[in-house]
């Protein structure tokens, strides 16, 4: 199978991705389209099942436990590489990965988005010791100087400290 590039790039012909849609629609003829442009709502809702069938199986599960003994990786990297993988399967582009991560968001009136994805039910991350009124312990944060900061150096023994965090998945 030919993959077709835009804008004039050259056809590839070794070891193409194979996407979904051609395998579903057993059309060998049918061109792969990898512009970027945004996965409609039902193919969110299908890459979200995709994704669910992966973070399940044994060869993720073994890429997560794995990374998560490794001192180099981390599990968001295993998830970022799975993510990759499945906007890759429905012929889109990297940047349908971001779609897929913010569906909930975008689609706030599709319950399929707030109960579906299992990253949601089998979240690998900890939860920490901490709760409302805990003492939180000094430690080194690194700053975008690349230096190394102490956190009391922000506030929080006169003042209050608020901390915000996120991910990316």
């Amino acid at each position: 199978m030919d993959v077709t590039k835009t804008e004039g790039e050259a056809a590839e012909t070794e070891s193409p991705e194979v996407c979904w849609e051609d395998l579903r629609q057993d059309d060998t003829a049918a061109q792969i389209d990898t512009t970027e442009s945004s996965p409609s709502v039902e193919d969110l809702k299908r890459m979200v099942l995709r994704e669910n069938e992966l973070r399940v199986s044994p060869e993720w599960q073994a890429q997560f436990e794995a990374a998560e003994k490794s001192p180099d990786t981390d599990w968001l990297e295993c998830v970022e590489k799975l993510q990759q993988q499945v906007v890759t399967e429905f012929c889109y582009g990297a940047s349908a990965v971001n779609a897929l991560r913010a569906a909930a968001s975008l689609y706030p009136q599709e319950a399929f988005f707030r109960e579906i994805p299992l990253y949601v039910r089998y979240n690998r991350a900890r939860n920490g010791t901490l709760a409302e009124g805990s003492a939180v312990p000094d430690m080194n944060l690194l700053w975008p100087d690349g230096k190394a900061r102490s956190l009391w150096t922000l506030g929080g023994t006169d003042i209050p400290l608020v901390l915000v965090a996120g991910s990316h998945s």
